[in-house]
């Protein structure tokens, strides 16, 4: 009796399962999106991020401290340096300049144009560390000194933070503001 009840919990859990699955798979194939300014999840750092070269970069992590319009409609301008946190900066820098993190190589720098067309996903933080979801054309309206959408949280404010940048088959797919205090 007690194995029959349990098979029986196990399949009705993975009938809940496949019911979401296909669910998100439905969402996905109808090309539904997140409402700007959700809430989204703290984006992940790696120890070390990628070194900036000029030309196509390899795929990786990127950081910048400097992100403006671009010259070309579609486009924006990041300025990318080689950041470092914890024991990586440390190794990497010195325990002097990895004080406040993250430390930041001053050589090289690389500016990358950013075609807005490749972006996929974006998020944008704010001074209560809450990281939130937006389209990128949102971004570019930030970046360009507007104020943010009505949908965004009262008191909204788009600061300063650096961004991660990741790379993927040579273009920016994604930018992901990274909260510095």
């Amino acid at each position: 009796m007690r194995t029959h009840r349990r098979h029986t919990h196990l399949a009705r859990s993975f009938a809940v399962v496949l019911l979401g699955a296909s669910m998100l798979a439905s969402c996905a194939e109808e090309g539904r999106q997140a409402s700007p300014y959700d809430v989204t999840p703290v984006p992940a750092v790696p120890d070390r991020t990628s070194e900036p070269t000029d030309g196509v970069l390899a795929d990786g992590q990127y950081w910048t401290q400097e992100l403006r319009t671009g010259d070309s409609e579609g486009t924006l301008v990041a300025t990318l340096v080689r950041a470092y946190f914890g024991p990586a900066c440390v190794e990497a820098l010195g325990a002097d300049a990895c004080a406040v993190e993250p430390g930041v190589a001053t050589e090289p720098t690389s500016d990358v144009v950013i075609d807005i067309a490749e972006v996929i996903l974006v998020s944008v933080v704010d001074d209560n560390r809450r990281n939130y979801s937006i389209p990128v054309s949102e971004l570019v309206r930030l970046v360009a000194g507007e104020s943010p959408d009505p949908l965004a949280p009262e008191g909204y404010v788009f600061g300063d933070d650096p961004f991660l940048l990741t790379v993927r088959d040579g273009v920016v797919t994604e930018l992901a503001q990274i909260w510095i205090g």
